[in-house]
């Protein structure tokens, strides 16, 4: 079992052993067992050629959050690309998607709390605020007026929901990568990863990791407010988030929306598949040149 794919074992695992051990709530056990950050990252984008400027700014509870700006290379930005990292890693696992969109479009790429370079402690309580942050943060830049296209890896999929739910005048295209109905994720991958036959056991995790989340993570909450162009990536071979938990989300999704499989594991596609990148950006500049029909 790979280690990245642990994750939804534990949650019903590590939930039920904290009532049994009396070794805190569910909640802090979740956030002990799954928001780890290895530490500042130590790559940057000018190890690929790009030029970007380190970045600070204030979650909404005071604590500052740590990301890099990368400003078109080809002069003016037709849009920002602003990215929602999952729950593991900093940003140095997320830097190889920024190439993809600096040659047309600014990026702004961030750590939550607790993670990275970012101050604070790591809590899913504090996604929320972060994430409304980083787009009020990204407003108040020049060349904010040409739109924002929310993108969001992993478990950052439903901040990026959030952001264009929430921020629907600035917000002009939806990038989901690996996304899904988080409730669904431990029951589809015992049923996936395991057996089928231990999918009733894992719907007692579902109900118990839906429960223990903010509401801030309920994707369904957003879906009637999004009323941009969807592009959603999904790798057939995903071994930490389901892909039918991924196709859950994807068919709830309004249109106009758009798939594209990829291969490999969760998230790997980033570095192995070649026409990825190229599927992204020219879906991007259809977006901004062409504006495909919104709801």
């Amino acid at each position: 079992m790979p280690d990245s794919a642990r994750g939804s074992f534990i949650v019903s695992a590590a939930v039920c052993l904290s009532f049994a051990v009396g070794c805190g709530t569910p909640g802090n056990v979740i956030d002990r067992y799954f928001l780890k950050s290895p530490g500042p990252p130590k790559t940057s984008p000018a190890d690929l050629g790009l030029v970007y400027e380190d970045v600070r700014f204030p979650s909404l509870n005071g604590y500052q959050l740590a990301g890099w700006f990368v400003p078109a290379a080809g002069g003016e930005p037709l849009a920002t690309v602003l990215v929602h990292t999952g729950m593991q890693g900093n940003l140095d696992t997320y830097l190889p998607m920024v190439p993809w969109a600096a040659s047309d479009f600014n990026v702004l790429i961030y750590s939550w709390q607790g993670f990275g370079a970012s101050e604070g402690e790591s809590d899913f309580s504090n996604f929320e605020p972060d994430t409304r942050a980083a787009v009020e943060y990204l407003l108040s830049r020049p060349g904010a007026d040409r739109g924002i296209i929310q993108l969001g890896a992993s478990l950052g999929a439903v901040p990026a929901m959030a952001a264009a739910a929430n921020y629907p005048d600035q917000t002009i295209g939806l990038i989901l990568y690996g996304g899904a109905f988080l409730e669904d994720i431990p029951s589809m991958w015992l049923a996936t990863q395991i057996t089928p036959l231990l999918w009733p056991i894992g719907r007692v995790g579902d109900h118990v990791w839906a429960a223990i989340l903010p509401d801030f993570f309920d994707a369904h909450r957003y879906l009637d407010s999004i009323r941009v162009p969807i592009l959603a990536v999904t790798a057939e071979d995903d071994e930490t988030v389901p892909v039918p938990a991924q196709m859950a989300l994807y068919g709830a999704l309004p249109e106009p929306k758009q798939l594209y499989l990829t291969y490999g594991g969760h998230l790997h596609a980033v570095e192995t598949d070649g026409e990825l990148a190229g599927v992204v950006v020219e879906w991007a500049k259809a977006v901004v040149v062409g504006r495909p029909a919104q709801r």
